[in-house]
C-alpha cells in the first residue's frame, strides 16, 4: 500500500462510483472506504482548504490501512518522524440522526 493524496482519492472514488453499475460492490471491491466515509472525507478536505493553503498537507495518507493480525483498520493514517495522524471518518451528523430514527422506528 502506498500513501496517497486525500483530495485525489475522494475525487477519484466519486468517478469510480459513478461509473460502476453494481453500486453494492463499491465498498467491497473498488475503494477501502464506505460511501458515507468518502462523503465525510470530501467535507473534511473542503474544510481544511478553507484554513490551509499548502497542498502537501493533503499528501502522504494511507487510506483504509488495516493490520489483519489484530483486526485493526485506520480510515486515514499519516506518519512522519515526529507525528502520527489517525483520522476516523464518521458519517455526517444528519445521517447519524436518520439511522437512529430508523432504529427507533423499527426496534
Amino acid at each position: 500500500m502506498r500513501p496517497a493524496n486525500i483530495i485525489s482519492a475522494y475525487k477519484g472514488s466519486k468517478v469510480i462510483y459513478n461509473e460502476i453499475t453494481d453500486k453494492s460492490q463499491f465498498d467491497k471491491e473498488y475503494f477501502p472506504l464506505k460511501k458515507s466515509e468518502i462523503e465525510t472525507l470530501s467535507k473534511f478536505c473542503e474544510l481544511l482548504k478553507k484554513f490551509v493553503c499548502e497542498f502537501d498537507l493533503f499528501d502522504g495518507y494511507y487510506i483504509g490501512y488495516s493490520i489483519k493480525q489484530i483486526s485493526k483498520e485506520f480510515d486515514l493514517l499519516r506518519l512522519s518522524d515526529d507525528l502520527v495522524i489517525n483520522i476516523e471518518l464518521k458519517m455526517p451528523l444528519d445521517e447519524e440522526e436518520k439511522v437512529k430514527k430508523n432504529y427507533r422506528t423499527n426496534a
